[in-house]
């Protein structure tokens, strides 16, 4: 199955390509840390950012997570990004300031994710 990839902005906002990149079926990953599962999710969780990290793949499992990008804004179950459960996995960049907050819409959600 071709990797699926959506490219987002520091904001967490998709950014539309007017010429679309052509899907490969690799990638060169160099990943930074544990692949983790988290599904303690039923309060907000703001994850550790490793030295060095350049991106972060995460990816909702089994129901929809929200999240924030801000030090200042914390997820709810109804506010934030939607990760929908089942999606592929998604690439964020990591910057100075970044900032990654998770919290579960139902009882049961899960995120995987790999620093880069």
């Amino acid at each position: 199955m071709p990797l699926r990839t959506r490219l987002v902005d520091g904001d967490g906002a998709l950014i539309e390509a007017s010429n679309p990149l052509p899907v490969v079926s690799t990638i060169s990953v160099d990943p930074l840390g544990a692949h983790t599962r988290n599904a303690s999710l039923s309060s907000a969780v703001t994850l550790s950012i490793p030295d060095g990290a350049r991106l972060l793949i995460v990816q909702a499992l089994a129901q929809n997570v929200r999240m924030t990008l801000s030090a200042t804004s914390t997820p709810t179950a109804t506010v934030g990004f939607r990760l929908t459960a089942g999606d592929p996995p998604l690439a964020f960049p990591v910057g100075e300031n970044s900032v990654f907050k998770f919290i579960e819409e139902t009882s049961g959600a899960e995120i995987q994710y790999q620093f880069e």
